[in-house]
């Protein structure tokens, strides 16, 4: 059996300085002062678990409302935003939409393992699914109903029944895409609905290269719920992707490998072994064991990088950012500069240093908020240059920061201590305690503090 692991949090801290190497930046200057003890985020609304499910005895709010790895706890749908409930095994699942003014519920309906895509339908409908039958062996589900939701109500607008083993849904345009695990394991199937429910296609994925590279033993599960401790390998922190031009081919990253499909027609446009999958804008970037490969858009390999490979391409989790920065380091934490359109590696030009933490190394990081491109490791937090490998800023006194949100002239870096600083150049402003949930996290254009047992809309200075 597989244990499911729902948050691991390491916050591991620099104990030394970092050299001066040459580095281009500018290093951001002021220290804090240690006895200042930081103000409190406040908060427009908080909603607690027990708030919307007083009949459960151990209600927890559900993340990763699509089936993906990348899902939030929290989705703004325009008129409401969506959360789900649940309890503490990850059944008798609740979707609720909230007034995303005061954080009062609005509606209520249940759904069966629920799995909703964060991206509305061009005309504001959200696609859901629910569970209608289950396997006896595994309790997953073989059979749902499709589901198009006002977000204002929480009423169908239209229903659709389907034989499926669902793990998880995506909206691409006007395609709605279900992604299956089906059983005996390994099998991905995807399919594709048009906006009216009715099928489009269907995409066996078992028997192609690189197919298993989808599915592991060794996993994260982030979401609890009926089958996700069954023996057998499942597919491995799965992650959709919208690359291309415009966006038009969706990448379904998970485990060692990556599908690209064409939603329009489902057509399989490869699955080569890629791990850390980034869309430059211009091309597309993946891991591979010994280095890094390029492809182009119609995956036609361009060009390897050896020795040096791909951060992990992390965003704050708000919009708009299918289109990141492809960063590459060493095994010592060492960044290098690397020409995109040759592969050729030009030399290292920062170093952001490696930490360790149970025995394991920790590297840098990479997020992108709002256009803006991060790398945070042991030795602090740095700003890239937009179109050049250099760094904007360096900030030593800030390190390990996981997805740094951008909010408008301010950057947030921390986690449950946030550092508040100057986007220009990387100098504090304040330091803040955010006490709501677990993870804070951009929702449409307001900040939220959300977890297991709390959602809150932040109040920040």
């Amino acid at each position: 059996m597989i244990g499911a692991v729902v948050v691991v949090l390491l916050l591991v801290r620099a104990v030394s300085a970092l050299s001066d190497g040459g580095e281009s930046r500018s290093d951001s200057g002021a220290t804090p002062d240690d006895t200042a003890r930081p103000n409190d985020v406040g908060a427009t609304w908080v909603v607690q678990d027990a708030d919307l499910r007083p009949e459960l005895d151990e209600p927890d709010f559900v993340g990763e409302l699509d089936g993906s790895f990348d899902g939030n706890y929290l989705v703004d749908a325009g008129p409401a935003w969506l959360a789900m409930t649940g309890d503490e095994a990850g059944g008798d699942i609740a979707l609720h939409g909230l007034d995303p003014e005061s954080g009062e519920e609005v509606w209520r309906r249940e759904l069966d393992g629920g799995l909703c895509a964060p991206d509305p339908l061009p005309d504001g409908l959200v696609f859901c699914a629910s569970a209608l039958q289950r396997d006896r062996a595994t309790d997953l589900g073989t059979r749902w109903r499709l589901h198009l939701l006002d977000p204002a109500t929480g009423q169908d607008a239209r229903t659709a029944d389907v034989e499926a083993w669902a793990s998880a849904v995506h909206v691409a345009g006007e395609t709605l895409m279900v992604l299956e695990e089906r059983e005996p394991s390994p099998h991905a199937v995807v399919s594709g609905f048009t906006a009216q429910l009715e099928p489009r296609w269907s995409l066996d994925l078992a028997g192609r290269e690189h197919h298993d590279d989808l599915f592991s033993d060794d996993r994260i599960i982030g979401r609890p719920g009926p089958g996700v401790e069954r023996d057998g390998p499942i597919m491995d922190r799965t992650r959709f992707r919208d690359v291309g031009p415009r966006g038009r081919t969706v990448a379904i990253w998970a485990g060692m490998a990556t599908a690209f499909v064409d939603p329009a027609s489902g057509e399989l446009l490869g699955l080569p072994w890629c791990s850390r999958l980034v869309d430059d804008g211009e091309r597309l970037w993946c891991n591979e064991p010994d280095g890094a490969v390029a492809y182009s858009y119609s995956l036609d390999e361009l060009h390897r990088v050896e020795r040096i490979r791909l951060l992990f391409p992390g965003t704050d989790g708000g919009a708009a950012t299918d289109v990141t920065r492809p960063v590459f380091a060493d095994e010592d934490g060492r960044v290098f500069s690397v020409d995109r359109g040759t592969g050729h590696v030009n030399g290292p030009f920062a170093d952001l240093g490696t930490g360790s933490a149970f025995g394991q190394t920790i590297e840098p990081s990479v997020s992108t908020s709002k256009g803006h491109t991060f790398i945070s490791g042991e030795n602090g937090l740095a700003l890239l240059t937009p179109g050049s490998d250099e760094l904007a800023w360096f900030n030593r006194e800030v390190d390990n920061v996981d997805a740094p949100i951008v909010r408008e002239d301010d950057l947030l870096a921390g986690t449950f201590e946030f550092r508040l600083l100057s986007l220009s150049d990387g100098r504090e402003r304040h330091v803040l305690r955010q006490p709501y949930g677990i993870y804070t996290v951009p929702v449409g254009e307001e900040i939220a503090g959300v977890g297991l047992d709390e959602l809150a809309l932040l109040d920040i200075p």
